[in-house]
């Protein structure tokens, strides 16, 4: 299938064919099939060619319901959802027993995840409103929602911190692609995400990363941080200011406290991009972005009664936070 993918002059023209074969094939593919995953891997190839230019432009609209139908069954949360929250998605298939009771044994489900999250961005129209263009998106990510809770440890959990990743490192990728040929002048072939989009997209993501940080599951809170990393990128001071926020409750109101350790080792993760504030994907420079200094001296002091020998991996996240400040705050 790699060896079909059309790019340049290579298979010139084919770009169509390729995804029209590729989704018959996906219809009918087991879902952890290995079989599923490469032509997932050949639709988000085409996507991304067709994207930047160098294949034709291809019409994704009439396939992305299977799309979408099928990331919701390599999820593994499928299983659990009524037919109704299916339909809302407008699905072209519906789900049988015999595929639902395959998800918890499926190898190659974060391949071909992160393959769907490629496609789901790389397909958001540019020239739609921000309620039209994340109409599908905007529903799936309510379906799973709750499964992204703190609480929940099951074994879907993965599956979903690597999707959210995936989606935040995608946006990050077109956002900053897109700015930069604004910025040499070069046209795009697909409409350009606005800032708009952009926000609605953080409004829906942000929430559930922030609940992904404070996880049971060792693999949910990796994967979470490193979205935060990407988010922090599309809108280094709206995310930064929310950051901030969370962790001032978590040090402060006491229904919080459980989550204060998980939020100090976020925040000494992305001290250097909060503080250095590396431009944004949306057009803020460094010299148009404040970091909060007032937060940060409160932040300061309140970490202190985190140091605790009793407790050594707030301790240490504490350590590193202040350690991080210092180290990357201008000194003029």
């Amino acid at each position: 299938l790699a060896l079909l993918t059309p790019s340049r002059e290579r298979l010139a023209g084919s770009a169509l064919l390729v995804v029209q074969t590729a989704v018959g094939v996906v219809v009918y593919a087991d879902v952890s099939s290995e079989l599923l995953r490469n032509c997932f891997d050949t639709l988000a190839r085409v996507a991304k060619s067709a994207f930047v230019g160098r294949v034709e432009k291809v019409d994704w609209s009439g396939h992305m319901p299977m799309i979408y139908t099928r990331t919701l069954s390599a999820l593994g949360v499928a299983a659990v959802l009524d037919e109704g929250a299916l339909a809302v998605l407008q699905s072209s298939s519906r789900l049988i027993a015999p595929e639902a009771s395959v998800l918890s044994t499926a190898f190659p489900v974060l391949s071909l995840t992160k393959r769907a999250a490629r496609l789901i961005v790389l397909d958001i129209d540019g020239s739609a409103s921000p309620a039209e263009a994340l109409a599908r998106l905007l529903q799936l990510l309510r379906a799973v929602e709750t499964f992204c809770h703190p609480s929940n440890d099951g074994w879907w959990v993965v599956r979903l911190g690597h999707f959210l990743l995936s989606l935040t490192k995608a946006l990050d990728w077109r956002l900053h692609w897109e700015a930069a040929a604004a910025a040499a002048g070069t046209p795009t072939v697909f409409p350009p995400l606005s800032a708009a989009h952009a926000e609605a997209m953080l409004d829906a993501l942000l929430p559930l990363v922030l609940n992904g940080v404070h996880s049971k599951n060792m693999m949910m809170r990796a994967f979470a941080r490193k979205a935060l990393h990407h988010l922090t990128y599309v809108r280094a001071t709206r995310v930064s200011h929310a950051l901030v926020e969370h962790a001032l409750a978590a040090l402060t109101e006491q229904t919080a406290v459980h989550q204060a350790e998980s939020m100090l080792h976020v925040l000494a993760r992305l001290v250097p991009e909060l503080v250095r504030a590396r431009p944004s994907a949306l057009a803020e420079g460094a010299a148009d972005w404040e970091f909060p200094d007032e937060r940060v001296s409160l932040l300061l002091e309140l970490v202190l009664p985190a140091i605790d020998a009793s407790t050594g991996g707030k301790s240490k996240a504490a350590l590193s936070l202040v350690h991080g400040l210092l180290l990357h705050l201008p000194l003029a």
